[in-house]
């Protein structure tokens, strides 16, 4: 592929996905913010084009990738209630210092 495509960013409304937003829309193409939440892409370029979808419901994805040259992904998939408490456990937890023998 060569020339201006249509992207689509999943994970837009993330630190890194922003990121990519921002470039991909330096870089002249169409880009596509695939949001979970349409608030959240307040923060966006307002040349980036939201499309409201759920990585967990692909009756809501046929839409976004309609027409597109490429997909960046960098969303984490949202996880159980369980999941977060086990990973704010461990980001509590001290660090042991690693052995270097």
């Amino acid at each position: 592929m060569s020339g201006l495509l249509t992207v689509l960013v999943v994970g837009a409304t993330g630190s890194v996905g922003r990121l990519v937003v921002q470039e991909a829309l330096r870089q002249g193409h169409r880009t596509l913010a695939l949001v979970r939440r349409p608030g959240r892409a307040q923060g966006l370029p307002p040349q980036a084009e939201v499309v409201v979808g759920d990585l967990t419901r692909a009756d809501t994805l046929a839409a976004a990738v309609a027409n597109v040259d490429a997909v960046v992904f960098y969303a984490r998939l949202p996880r159980g209630r369980e999941s977060r408490r086990r990973d704010r456990r461990l980001r509590r937890r001290p660090q042991r210092p690693h052995s270097t023998r």
